[in-house]
């Protein structure tokens, strides 16, 4: 099992910061990028040193997952299950793999006994305050051990209620590592997404907030209007006629009745299901396995597919309910954003507004303010647009539609503003090309920034064929912590063995003197987009990583400190 760079990138990111930083951790991947890996390569780690640690989860399918994998990474390790869902309450095992619901009391956290490290999986779900089960999981694990460490992991490090879920007052401190939902797309780890605009889209208005989120019962009344339900449910069809698996996410028990009926009337009854919270455990495995072998077509459901649900089969997604909350859209479109063989991309059909509501879904950000009051979630002006010809959603700065090719002339620009949602992706495809080209040179010049308080950068040229040059710029001063300081880290961890410096002026200096310090790449693909001069930087094929005459090195260590003493 071969993890991918970016995960391994998040375990070394994690282990640098339990290292060298008080607190405790958080680590944001999109939905499919691999979780369940990256916790255990930690484990592993943590066994190599002799530790114990304890993964949480609320969800049964979630605990048996993170178990699986560990066992997959440590052949032969012993896994303890401790989870009543399961009939397993483990606690002798080094590596306890538990669910919150049956691992949170005092007794059972007790039974555990010596942690090090707490893993916590789908940890926007840790209260910012209060006595939720994970904060008392945590408190009693503490008094057998002061000095727990606790790992957070997420796709949506934020709640409705509060705000993001890392800050200094929190179980969780700060976010050290994360990686764009775009990249792993571009990069194929993740399925691509595409939109059309529905003719259909569910009014809001009257429905009552309550927390920050629609009034549940209000919100099913609202959506149950047989003709609405029916109409939404036709043009559903009409665009996945050709689809093999549709997750639908519906606003109530009524709500869903009545999609799950009208499905039913349009399209064999064996290629409908439904299961809600109340769907008996048997019953509920038996439709998601029909769903995930692709016996069933159309899956409908409330709520309880969003998180730990794995149907990499799934490539539509209807959307029938309306949201306040960005992460829960997220963990909805999220179920299609795995790779499968069967579909080259995943459909998102919004018919209730959300990503006009809340932006695409690769640029979600949590909540500025605590919401309260009703009658919210009426969506304004987005910029996009649909196509004319083929209805694809798409950035409103696109000129050529990327599924049908027509072209919006000119004139058109001034009604743009006036489209009525935005495509489930933020790059609707803005680009003018992308190539591959060769690098045969690199530079560092130290750049001190726009304004006298700006921290300086190392500026890194590159001398590319067919590109007279493309830079970047690394944030070696910025604050401990800050994600410009985090992401120069990755980028001379990447590069060089040695420590990344502090100062731009020492790693100048370094490179002055130790040339080959630094690994310098063969190739990199640019990126060129409309209205910008530069092209971008995505990805890049690095040579050897250099040997190091340490001798050498720690003698320029010495040389360069004083030049850089010199330049404070």
């Amino acid at each position: 099992m071969q993890p991918r760079w970016y995960q391994t990138e998040a375990v070394a990111a994690t282990w640098e910061y339990i290292r060298t930083r008080p607190g405790n951790p958080c680590i944001e991947l999109p939905t499919g990028a691999g979780k369940s890996l990256v916790i255990g390569m930690i484990i592993r780690d943590i066994l190599a040193w002799n530790g114990r640690a304890l993964v949480l989860a609320h969800r049964k399918e979630l605990v048996e997952q993170n178990a699986e994998k560990c066992s997959a990474l440590v052949p032969g390790l012993d896994v303890g299950l401790y989870a009543a869902s399961l009939k397993r309450k483990d606690y002798h095992q080094a590596i306890v793999c538990g669910q919150i619901q049956s691992a949170y009391k005092k007794k059972a956290c007790l039974n555990l006994g010596h942690r090090d490290v707490v893993l916590i999986d789908e940890a926007h779900l840790i209260p910012n305050d209060g006595d939720g089960m994970y904060l008392q999981a945590l408190e009693h694990l503490r008094q057998v051990n002061p000095a727990l460490r606790v790992v957070g992991l997420t796709a949506t490090p934020y709640r409705l209620d509060s705000g993001l879920v890392c800050g200094p007052d929190r179980v969780l401190t700060e976010i050290c590592y994360q990686v764009p939902l775009l990249r792993l797309i571009e990069e194929g780890y993740l399925c691509p997404l595409t939109s059309k605009e529905p003719s259909h889209v569910m009014d809001t208005q009257g429905v009552g907030l309550n927390g920050g989120e629609f009034i549940r019962a209000q919100l099913d009344d609202h959506a149950a209007h047989e003709e609405v339900v029916r109409a939404a449910v036709l043009e559903l069809l009409s665009w996945t006629h050709d689809r093999h698996s549709c997750l639908a996410f519906c606003c109530g028990k009524k709500h869903a009745a009545m999609v799950r009926d009208f499905l039913s009337e349009q399209v064999p009854r064996d290629q409908v299901a439904y299961v809600d919270g109340e769907t008996g455990q048997g019953e509920r495995a038996s439709i998601l396995e029909r769903f995930k072998a692709q016996q069933i077509r159309y899956l409908v459901n409330i709520d309880v597919l969003t998180t730990g649900f794995d149907a990499p089969n799934v490539d539509a997604v209807g959307l029938l309910r309306p949201t306040m909350s960005p992460g829960l859209l997220y963990q909805m479109i999220g179920r299609g954003l795995r790779l499968h063989p069967s579909k080259q991309n995943c459909l998102v059909l919004d018919f209730a507004g959300n990503i006009e509501r809340h932006g695409p879904v690769d640029q979600l950000r949590p909540p500025k303010v605590k919401m309260s009051g009703g009658g919210g979630g009426t969506p304004g002006e987005a910029p996009a647009r649909s196509c004319p010809n083929c209805r694809e959603l798409m950035a409103i700065q696109v000129r050529e539609c990327p599924a049908c090719g027509y072209q919006w002339p000119a004139a058109e620009t001034k009604h743009e503003a006036e489209a009525s949602d935005l495509p489930v992706l933020s790059n609707g495809k803005p680009l003018v090309s992308t190539e591959w080209v060769d690098v045969y040179g690199q530079a560092f010049t130290v750049y001190s920034g726009k304004g006298p308080d700006a921290p300086r950068t190392l500026r890194v040229t590159y001398k590319l064929a067919g590109v007279t040059a493309v830079s970047e710029y690394i944030c070696l001063e910025h604050p401990e912590g800050n994600y410009g300081r985090k992401k120069a880290q990755q980028w001379w961890r990447s590069r060089s063995p040695v420590p990344c410096p502090t100062s731009v002026w020492m790693a100048y200096w370094l490179l002055k003197d130790l040339p080959d310090l630094l690994a310098m790449p063969t190739r990199m693909e640019l990126r060129w987009t409309q209205g910008k001069r530069w092209p971008e930087i995505i990805r890049v094929e690095m040579g050897p990583m250099p040997e190091i005459d340490w001798v050498a090195y720690e003698h320029a260590v010495e040389s360069c400190q004083i030049k850089d003493n010199l330049f404070k």
